[in-house]
């Protein structure tokens, strides 16, 4: 299938959509096109569920198509849903503690279901069970914008800020990287 986040920023679009591979049907579809336009006024909203978004960034899937969803910009959440798309759980809060995030901007699974996730304001990746069971935090990544684990079990890390691709053992090591501002 074809996802698509249609996160829509400040135009109040906040979806998830998904569609057949040729792109011709839609499947699914999760959010609201109407929505807060400002940071401010999504976090004064009392009425968050599992398919009201904040400013979603991305998705990633489980071996047996469950998928995360991290809800973040404006919410400080990871949302997990069954390979239907029900709702079965979410974990965080705004915040700097661990399970706690500021701007969540990067989500992937390794082939033991541990979460990496991407946490952008405080600068940290954090990694946890598949069902929101914090194992660790990986502090001092400048801005992790984006997470990817290969074929090999390196941990890739996007530094919007540094402007560098991060290569990370599963340990945390860093082991390289490239580019510059």
């Amino acid at each position: 299938h074809v996802w698509v986040i249609d996160s829509g920023g400040a135009n109040g679009h906040h979806q998830i959509l998904k569609f057949s591979n040729d792109g011709s049907e839609l499947v699914m579809q999760f959010g609201e096109r109407d929505h807060p336009k400002t940071r401010e006024a999504a976090r004064a909203r009392s009425d968050w569920g599992p398919h009201t978004y904040g400013w979603p960034s991305k998705l990633a899937f489980l071996p047996d198509g469950s998928f995360l969803l991290a809800d973040g910009y404006w919410n400080s959440r990871i949302i997990k849903y069954n390979a239907e798309g029900e709702y079965v759980m979410e974990w965080g809060e705004l915040g700097s503690g661990p399970g706690q995030f500021d701007l969540v901007h990067g989500v992937a699974v390794d082939r033991d279901h541990r979460v990496y996730v991407g946490d952008r304001s405080n600068n940290r990746i954090q990694i946890f069970t598949e069902n929101g069971e914090f194992i660790e935090e990986w502090p001092n990544i400048s801005d992790p914008v984006g997470i990817f684990i290969d074929e090999n079990d390196w941990v890739w890390a996007i530094s919007g800020t540094l402007n560098r691709i991060l290569q990370y053992s599963r340990d945390g090591e860093l082991q390289y990287y490239w580019g510059a501002f």
